[in-house]
């Protein structure tokens, strides 16, 4: 693993216990080798900003009200999550502040996001203009999403355009690499909703998460790896339901260096925020969780990469080119067109699942 740049892990639920096990120990274990030093959650930047905070910091200890408090998306705010951030805080509190690990959201939400740049403002002379405009950004967007409060006006997104100028400029004057950010993440979270309907959000949305994680690992993160922990459906290397995804533009920018592996099950609980859904065993035959499930091993982990190789085997699997993919939300239909030798470099499956256990 100390030969990629970025390791996506991903998860066929948002609400699976041993996918976050799994995907915890993974990480814990790469952290504790000192191969990965970043770890970037499906979640908002300006929302973990005093989570990353509170982990790196020797002199702050509760860490249940730090995740409480933190912008964490509630899906994540579970037993198992809880604990890798735990294991995170005593690994950084052992070792140097510049070996620590750091953990980084990769949404960009702009009320959140003109907040935190009207904080960084207070260290500079900065005109009217522009802090009304930031003000009225607030007002504009919803809380914790990428949608309107009314809808903006020609005006509005010249003044936007003003404001951008601004803030590029004394960005750029006093070699700011924070507001450099948060100028960058305001633009891409009014670019989101610039576009017409859920899909364009959807592929908008991927692309600049991408270029979010390629910034800040370029940029600020600590020196070494990073690994990124979204759904199934955003690390997959290739074209999904006619949508280019967050790995592709990983893959082009990283090539060899960006290893995608997927999360699924054959049966099981699923928590969608406190409420247990089940799903039973696979029935759809030409899914592969189909032949997964009758295979020896109960729960396993192929590294699809060697399995391409095997030009047989490849054929083989290439028949069954459904996988299940559930968000955040309860689904009936829960099997997507999803390739997996395409899709992911390795694939673990675990034939019996149970719910992620929310926090007290």
């Amino acid at each position: 693993m100390e030969n990629y740049s970025i390791i996506g892990l991903g998860e066929a639920t948002h609400g699976t216990k041993e996918f976050f096990e799994g995907k915890a120990d993974i990480i814990l274990t790469l952290i504790k080798k000192g191969i990965v030093k970043t770890v970037y959650f499906e979640s908002d930047y300006v929302g973990l900003t005093a989570l990353n905070d509170f982990l790196r910091d020797p002199n702050r200890n509760d860490l249940k009200e730090a995740v409480r408090q933190s912008g964490l998306f509630g899906i994540y705010k579970t037993k198992e999550v809880y604990n890798m951030l735990e294991g995170i805080k005593a690994y950084n509190m052992g070792c140097k502040e510049v070996n620590r690990v750091s953990v980084y959201g990769i949404d960009m939400y702009v009320p959140h996001i003109s907040r935190g740049i009207r904080n960084i403002l207070t260290s500079y002379s900065v005109d009217i203009e522009t802090k009304q405009q930031l003000k009225l950004l607030d007002s504009l967007f919803k809380e914790h999403s990428y949608e309107y409060t009314v809808p903006v006006s020609k005006t509005v997104e010249a003044a936007n355009e003003r404001l951008f100028k601004t803030l590029d400029s004394i960005s750029e004057n006093h070699k700011d690499k924070e507001l450099t950010l948060y100028t960058i993440l305001l633009k891409r979270g009014i670019q989101i909703r610039a576009v017409k309907n859920a899909k364009q959000v959807r592929d908008i949305r991927d692309q600049l998460m991408a270029s979010n994680i390629i910034w800040i690992h370029e940029n600020i993160a600590p020196e070494g790896n990073g690994v990124v922990w979204p759904h199934n459906g955003h690390i997959a290397n290739t074209k999904l339901s006619a949508s280019y995804r967050m790995g592709y533009y990983l893959k082009q920018h990283f090539n060899d260096r960006y290893y995608a592996l997927a999360f699924t099950f054959n049966e099981g609980s699923v928590r969608f925020f406190g409420k247990s859904v089940h799903y039973p065993a696979t029935s759809k035959k030409n899914a592969i969780e189909y032949v997964f499930a009758r295979c020896k091993p109960k729960n396993f982990f192929l590294d699809l990469n060697e399995i391409r190789h095997d030009r047989n085997l490849a054929k083989q699997l290439s028949r069954f080119p459904y996988m299940r993919s559930i968000g955040a939300t309860e689904l009936k239909q829960s099997f997507f067109y999803i390739p997996l030798l395409k899709a992911f470099d390795g694939v673990v499956f675990y034939n019996s699942t149970n719910m992620a256990k929310g926090l007290n």
